[in-house]
């Protein structure tokens, strides 16, 4: 996750060599950039966390 906020990232190749498809790295990216600046409420977290 990380790794596709770095400026010269490639969100589709981070995207497919973590095993992800791209538009679900963007919604992840959304959430944390949401989180970050204090707009994502408590109960918003669960959607934050991935399975694994």
């Amino acid at each position: 996750m990380a790794e596709s906020f770095w400026e010269s990232a490639n969100i589709s190749e981070v995207a497919r060599r973590n095993g992800v498809s791209r538009g679900l790295l963007t919604v992840w990216r959304r959430q944390v950039a949401a989180a970050v600046a204090g707009k994502v409420h408590h109960s918003d977290y669960d959607s934050l966390a991935v399975a694994g």
